[in-house]
Parts: structure tokens; sequence; C-alpha cells
């Protein structure tokens, strides 16, 4: 746990990795001169202060990871 703000605690975090047609990926291909399969993250964290938390989650689509035609799903 890493403390964000006074009493404010990240209690998890998961990355999900997905290619073109919206299927998880246990281990995208990634690498300087390779062509990759990952075309979104899925970021989910929970923060919790006290008895409350408050589940997040955000989806990206970084732009150098477009597929060829410039399209994302």
């Amino acid at each position: 746990e890493s403390g964000l703000a006074d009493g404010v605690q990240a209690n998890s975090l998961a990355l999900t990795y997905y290619d073109d047609d919206g299927n998880t990926i246990s281990s995208p291909t990634v690498g300087l001169g390779t062509t990759t399969n990952l075309r979104r993250i899925r970021i989910q964290m929970t923060f919790a202060a006290g008895s409350h938390s408050l589940p997040v989650q955000i989806d990206l689509r970084p732009r150098n990871l477009r597929h060829e035609s410039n399209v994302f799903f």
C-alpha cells in the first residue's frame, strides 16, 4: 500500500490487456521493431480511506499502439 494523500491508500491495482478483437491477452507482444497485438489497456484501482472505498477504472488506447487501419475498436 502506498499513501496518496493524508489517510488515503491505494488498496489494489490490476492491468488487463486487449487485442484488436477485444479479447484479453495474458502476455502482450511488445518491443522495439516488433509488431504488437496490444490495442487497449484497462487499469482498475481501489482507493480507501478509513471504512470508505472508491473503485476506479479507465481504458487507455495509446496512439502508438494503433492498428494499421488507424481505427480503434
